[in-house]
Formats: C-alpha cells, sequence, structure tokens
C-alpha cells in the first residue's frame, strides 16, 4: 500500500511544459498521490498575490519536482532582486528541506554541461570580490552573459538556447547538490521521467 504523498509541480509559466506538467500530474495521480496544480483550479480560485499562494503550497508539500525548460517566466523581464517566482518556490522548498526531484529538457542541460565550467569560474571570482554569496543567482553571470549574446562566439550559440536566468538558476540548482534529470516529452514522459514517484519518499 502506497501512502499519499502531497506533490508540487514548479516550472515557469510556458508553453511547453504545459503537457509534461498534466501527463506528470495524472500519472502520479494513479500512483495514489495528491498533485495541486494551478492548470486544473486545483487551489480554488486565483488570488491576487498567486505567489504567496504558490509558497503556502510548497511549504505544505511533501515533495516539490521542479521543471526546467527554455523560458524564465511568462514575462522576460526579472522580478526585483533578479529572481522568479519559480526560482523563490525552489528557495522556499530548500528552506524547508522539502525533497526535490528536478527535470531539465535534454538539450537545456547538455549546453549547460558545457557552460558549467565558465559559470563555476564567474560565481568563484564573485564570491572573491564581494567576500559573500550573491542574492540572486543570476548576479554573477549577468554582465558574462549580456556580453557573450551580443558577440558572435561559441558560447553565444549554447547561451541561446534558453533564457539568461535559466541559466543561473540551472546553476545554482547544480551548485546545491541536486541531481538534474532529463526531461523527456510527449509520449515517453509518464514511462520514463515519472516512474521513481510511484515510490516517492515521505
Amino acid at each position: 500500500m502506497i501512502n499519499k504523498t502531497r506533490i508540487f509541480i514548479s516550472s515557469a509559466y510556458e508553453t511547453d511544459l504545459k503537457g509534461p506538467r498534466k501527463i506528470i500530474k495524472e500519472y502520479l495521480e494513479q500512483c495514489g498521490h495528491e498533485v495541486p496544480i494551478f492548470e486544473d483550479g486545483d487551489f480554488g480560485t486565483w488570488e491576487k498575490d498567486t505567489l504567496k499562494q504558490c509558497l503556502e503550497i510548497v511549504e505544505s508539500s511533501d515533495v516539490v519536482i521542479l521543471l526546467i525548460n527554455r523560458k524564465s517566466g511568462a514575462r522576460s523581464r526579472l522580478m526585483n532582486g533578479n529572481v522568479t517566482p519559480t526560482y523563490l518556490e525552489y528557495v522556499a522548498a530548500r528552506q524547508k528541506n522539502k525533497h526535490m526531484l528536478v527535470f531539465v529538457s535534454p538539450n537545456v542541460k547538455q549546453k549547460f554541461n558545457i557552460l558549467k565550467a565558465e559559470f563555476d569560474r564567474l560565481y568563484e571570482g564573485y564570491v572573491a570580490e564581494f567576500h559573500r554569496s550573491p542574492n540572486s543567482p543570476y548576479d554573477p553571470l549577468k554582465e558574462w552573459i549580456e556580453d557573450q549574446l551580443e558577440s558572435e562566439g561559441t558560447f553565444k550559440q549554447l547561451l541561446e538556447e534558453a533564457d539568461p536566468f535559466v541559466w543561473a538558476f540551472l546553476f545554482e540548482v547544480f551548485r546545491d547538490g541536486n541531481w538534474i534529470l532529463i526531461l523527456i516529452y510527449q509520449n515517453q514522459v509518464n514511462k520514463r521521467t515519472t516512474y521513481p514517484l510511484c515510490s516517492a519518499p515521505h
């Protein structure tokens, strides 16, 4: 008998992730888990402060699934502090020591594996200069990413795969020691990505 687990699916608002979110939700519910997501109106009526509502759901959940693809959010503009709602959900889950599973689209992960050594150099340089960790994961990388996107070098081609903040977010996830799994799209999502979650810890 599998105990019921409350699982929150966190991701940027992105068309390409609507299908995977729905498939993951349906599969996990078939496994007996509770999976509230906004798309199905599981939280009742939308509140004005939807971020606050999401953070409350994170706190009440046992497991948080983070999906990372190409977009940082519905808008390219970041919130004050160079962060996004999805990133704040991740921080809340980390602070509450939630069990977390991180899935990244194959192309983004492949390019991140090439870029992460450069990101590490920039991060260490930031800490050495300011003698503290950055308030936003984007702060150490922002200037370099902007410069590379204006150039015609190899890094530009890699960075264009995703929004600038996505790279910074993914680098923090990596630095935190989370396993970064491949997000399989379409019909394979429920066969390969979500299989381990039928025995998710609680």
